[in-house]
């Protein structure tokens, strides 16, 4: 017997650069709605989300990548937002293997 399949289901978006090689790999879980309003309500404006359901969302980078000035290295982070009516806030941390944002610490923010 297999248990029910997951109501927020976790996909992967690769992303390739001009000869096909990858360059990026986000894995997430796609959330519901389920008429609900989610962000200002549900995913509080001004608070960490951890930009998906269930499971924090990551980024691999198979490359180095500029952010504005500074060089992100290679490798996997959580892919966190902070959202506000206006305009939202990307933040790269270096926690992984996490559900929710329950685990976000700032001091692991690689960039905003």
């Amino acid at each position: 017997n297999f248990s029910k399949l997951d109501v927020s289901p976790m996909d992967v978006v690769l992303f390739r650069g001009e000869n096909n090689e990858p360059l990026a790999r986000v894995l997430y879980s796609r959330p519901q709605t389920r008429d609900r309003e989610i962000f200002g309500k549900l995913v509080p404006y001004g608070e960490v989300w951890r930009t998906g359901a269930n499971e924090a969302t990551e980024i691999t980078l198979y490359n180095d990548l500029m952010v504005g000035d500074k060089t992100i290295k290679k490798g996997t982070y959580t892919l966190f937002t902070i959202p506000k009516e206006k305009e939202w806030t990307i933040v790269l941390n270096n926690s992984t293997n996490i559900w929710g944002a329950y685990d976000y610490h700032v001091e692991k923010d690689v960039a905003r």
